[in-house]
Parts: structure tokens; C-alpha cells; sequence
């Protein structure tokens, strides 16, 4: 074979940057497709799990089981910030950074009320979910 028509057929079978870019937008297009169902289902699975909660709260349940699943009723104490002038004087006065994030840090407020220290302008907030798990 001549060096000429292996060269040919080394290009022939690299694809040109059109049809790169067309199976990349087919490829995009797909998981566009695929992620509106994820989003949907996502939304479903929400709105399942506030049902749930509701029946939890009225039934006066912490958890069910059944074959496939068990769901239990979670809490969980979440430090927010009520008033955030006092809460920035403290942390100014103090020169505590250890309580800023993009949000209140959770783990350093925790810990000063697990010692009984208050933190001006946080307040506890309790976070309802649900826990799920394959059985």
C-alpha cells in the first residue's frame, strides 16, 4: 500500500470537527432530555416525602416499614440568624470568624450551645426530613 493512501485512510477514519461538534450537540441533547426527567422525578419524590411528613404528623408516626423500605421522621437543630446586626457585632467584638461561612457555621454554633453559650442573633431552627433506606 502506497504511503499516500494510508494517509488517506488515516484521515478518512478521523471524524472532521463538524461531525465532532454534531455528536456533541446529539450527546447534549440527550442528557438535556434525560435531565428533565430526573428533574421531574426529583420534583415527584418531593412531593412524596411532604406527604409522608403530613402523615407522620397526623398519624403521630416516627417511622414505617414495609417490605422494600423503612422511613423514619428525622429533626435536626439548624442555627439561624435572626438578627444579623447583633449577630455581626458579635462576631466584630469578638473576632469569633470560626462562626462565619456563606452561612452560619452549623458545626462551631452547635458546639458553644452543647456548652450553654449563647450566640447573639442565632436562634435554633429544627429541620424536618425524611430518612430513606433500602432493606
Amino acid at each position: 500500500m502506497t504511503e499516500a493512501k494510508t494517509d488517506r485512510r488515516r484521515r478518512a477514519r478521523k471524524p472532521t470537527p463538524a461531525a465532532l461538534i454534531d455528536q456533541l450537540g446529539a450527546l447534549r441533547d440527550q442528557r438535556l432530555a434525560k435531565q428533565k426527567e430526573v428533574d421531574e422525578l426529583k420534583r415527584q419524590e418531593t412531593e412524596l416525602e411532604d406527604q409522608i411528613l403530613q402523615r407522620f404528623t397526623a398519624d403521630e408516626l416516627s417511622g414505617v416499614k414495609t417490605d422494600a423500605y423503612a422511613a423514619s421522621r428525622s429533626t435536626r437543630v439548624i442555627p439561624t440568624v435572626s438578627d444579623w446586626d447583633t449577630f455581626w457585632s458579635h462576631v466584630l467584638e469578638t473576632g469569633d470568624s470560626s462562626l462565619i461561612q456563606r452561612r452560619v457555621g452549623q458545626k462551631a454554633v452547635q458546639e458553644r450551645w452543647e456548652d450553654g453559650r449563647e450566640v447573639p442573633g442565632v436562634e435554633p431552627f429544627t429541620q424536618v426530613g425524611l430518612s430513606l433506606r433500602r432493606r
